[in-house]
């Protein structure tokens, strides 16, 4: 009956406060194993609520991981290009990912317009980058929920990542910062990953017409001459694949600062509080459960409100 009126309050709950309490019950649970891990030398009565506890966690996040999982809607993104090649520098063999593919010139007449990234994905909680999902992450476990492999366009970064850290792509800049003769950085159509370039213009249709530079290449550092080679070429790309004002050329995790460090440990003590509340008030339970069975026995043994008979004493006269 309890956890059918648990349930039925979660099932109350925004998606919000779902998601904001499973991450609680899962930080939660991995504290009260490594707890225990580290103790070792709890004894049978402090093992027994322990286990009682860790249920009662995984219940609750069995049904939080439940509901959340039925809502998800995200969808591996169709019509994904990958390009893998080996960087003359390095040696390194680099995957790319190229979205939208680039049109074939002679069915460019009836292609539809570029789209633009369907998702952007916050990276190290700080900013959000246009990407496209690539692959469904199943829970291994009825506890877990589902998470989707997001491929950052342009930086070539995948990151396995739950359904809150996407959302379908916004423009970062409004209109009038991209417009002629704006610096910005651009996916090159053609090998998927960020170059300098200068906007030409912005089209009706959300794309942007961008100079970059020309990659040199054998055939032309023979067949031109350098005062007759083309230095740059205009590209179109969807407005998602434009970035204007600060750029990364590499994406990293920076590690927490002070402040996030110190939310965190605040955060920690405050779950540490309620579990050990939670524990006291589960002792609490089993004492007056043990009190009130005991009292039960004795009332029975004693024929007291245990449906025993009385017999009155018969008096002689």
């Amino acid at each position: 009956m309890a956890e059918t009126t648990g349930e039925e309050d979660v099932r109350l709950m925004s998606r919000e406060e779902r998601i904001a309490s499973y991450r609680e019950l899962v930080e939660g649970l991995d504290d009260i194993l490594a707890s225990h891990d580290a103790d070792g030398d709890n004894d049978g009565e402090d093992a027994e609520q322990m286990a009682a506890l860790v249920e009662e966690v995984e219940v609750q996040l069995r049904t939080l991981a439940q509901l959340l999982n039925e809502e998800e809607t995200i969808q591996v993104t169709p019509g994904l290009m990958k390009k893998v090649v080996k960087s003359p520098e390095t040696g390194e063999v680099l995957t790319t990912i190229i979205y939208p593919p680039p049109i074939v010139p002679s069915i460019a007449s009836s292609s539809p317009a570029l789209r633009p990234a369907p998702y952007e994905v916050l990276f190290d909680e700080r900013d959000w980058y246009p990407c496209v999902i690539t692959g469904i992450v199943p829970p291994a476990k009825d506890v877990d929920r589902v998470q989707y492999k997001a491929w950052i366009l342009g930086h070539n970064v995948e990151e396995i990542v739950y359904s809150e850290a996407l959302r379908p792509w916004q423009p970062t800049a409004s209109t009038s910062d991209i417009q002629g003769g704006v610096s910005c950085h651009v996916i090159d159509p053609q090998t998927g990953r960020y170059v300098e370039g200068i906007v030409d213009h912005l089209t009706l249709e959300e794309t942007v017409l961008v100079k970059v530079p020309v990659t040199p290449s054998t055939s032309t550092a023979v067949s031109a001459s350098p005062s007759t080679a083309a230095t740059t070429t205009t590209v179109t790309v969807p407005l998602s694949h434009v970035r204007v004002g600060k750029f990364y050329s590499q994406l990293r995790h920076r590690p927490k600062t002070e402040e996030e460090r110190a939310a965190r440990r605040a955060e920690q003590a405050r779950l540490k509080r309620e579990r050990a509340a939670q524990q006291r008030q589960m002792a609490a339970d089993k004492v007056a459960k043990d009190a009130d069975d005991w009292q039960s026995l004795i009332g029975d043994m004693m024929g007291v409100g245990g449906g025993g008979k009385t017999h009155k004493r018969r008096r002689f006269q």
